[in-house]
């Protein structure tokens, strides 16, 4: 098992090469959501269940892999700070 400092480190090159890919990765899953691992996506699907059993069938720990969801083209997502 990695230990957290492992996994932070994965998590921020797996980010990096997510964002260093953005542009083709926006058109190829857009509306879809993906799992990056190891800088590759390694799942991708219309529902998050379909990355958990794709995940699940490569046994690829489902808390090592970084999920996201790709937006349609044209929508934007806002993202808004909790308050209490």
């Amino acid at each position: 098992m990695k230990t957290t400092l492992e996994l932070l480190k994965q998590a921020g090159r797996d980010i990096d090469w997510l964002q260093e890919n953005g542009e083709r990765i926006n058109k190829e899953y857009a509306g879809s959501f993906i799992a990056v691992y190891n800088k590759k996506i390694v799942a991708s699907g219309k529902k998050y269940g379909d990355i958990e059993k794709e995940l699940e069938r490569k046994r690829i720990n489902q808390g090592e892999a970084l999920v996201d969801w790709i937006p349609p083209k044209g929508e934007i997502i806002i993202y808004t700070p909790f308050f209490k």
